[in-house]
């Protein structure tokens, strides 16, 4: 692909078959080894919940605040602190993990806002030092952000970086698999670690919060409620229905749908 993002060599087709059958099985979450963590150029990471700022006022506060503030990532997160803004458990998780990545393997981090803000308030010193390695995903003045536009904003800030090849895809368990179709429409062959289907409780980033503003991510039951049908089924749906069909549908309620966001397999090079 243009703009210094590689298209990998796909990868076997016993590996895509995996993809897919955990992809189907929503309620016995995992996802199969692929390639290796030493081959990654960066780590993206996806945040899962939050325990501040409702969805229907996210964007405009957000985006208020980084106004105010010229934009700096650091001066935003400084008065989130003073407000006493709270990333959750599970960004927590990610962040540490995020962060024991970077440091095994020396990559940027790529991520999400809310798991940067948690790095940050773990530690923010390591922050300070290592904020030209960590670029934060923030969501746009107005509209959904979903997991595809996140991703194609981190595959953005892959070519800024001028990285070519392959970053970890890092993101709680429950939802892990379901970003490795988007990342492939969007012609990334992502790096993933293994989460077994018959110990997926025990995952260090298992973790759920309770107190999330998402009920989605506040439990597994939670989560399967809605996943199943609004996180698969219609994803899938919308991958296979043509093209005219979805320039049929009216504006406002494709604005809440999702597109055609998914690849069945990696592209090749």
């Amino acid at each position: 692909m243009g703009g210094g993002v590689i298209v990998m060599k796909a990868t076997d087709w016993r590996t895509v078959l995996m993809v897919w059958w955990y992809y189907l099985m929503a309620f016995i979450p995992g996802a199969p080894r692929i390639g290796t963590l030493a081959e990654a150029v960066c780590i993206f990471v996806q945040s899962f919940g939050r325990n501040m700022l409702d969805d229907d006022i996210l964007n405009r506060v957000i985006w208020g605040l980084r106004q105010n503030f010229g934009f700096q990532d650091e001066a935003v997160f400084d008065e989130m602190v003073r407000r006493g803004y709270e990333p959750g458990a599970s960004n927590r998780a990610l962040a540490r993990h995020a962060v024991c990545l970077a440091k095994r393997y020396l990559i940027p981090i790529i991520s999400q806002w809310e798991v940067v803000y948690a790095i940050y308030l773990m530690d923010p010193g390591w922050y300070r030092a290592n904020a030209n390695n960590i670029d934060a995903v923030w969501p746009p003045h107005e509209g959904y952000f979903a997991t595809y536009h996140v991703k194609e904003q981190s595959r953005e800030r892959m070519r800024c970086r001028r990285l070519t090849g392959r970053p970890i895809e890092l993101a709680h368990p429950a939802m892990l698999i379901r970003a490795v179709p988007i990342l492939w429409k969007l012609g990334l062959n992502p790096i993933v670690e293994s989460v077994s289907w018959h110990a997926f409780w025990k995952h260090e980033l298992w973790v759920w919060d309770g107190d999330s503003i998402q009920p989605w991510t506040r439990g597994f039951a939670h989560w399967l409620n809605r996943e199943i049908i609004f996180g698969r089924i219609l994803h899938l749906v919308m991958a296979v229905l043509p093209a005219w069909f979805h320039g049929r549908i009216p504006l406002g309620l494709r604005q809440r749908l999702p597109g055609r966001w998914l690849a069945f397999r990696p592209a090749v090079a």
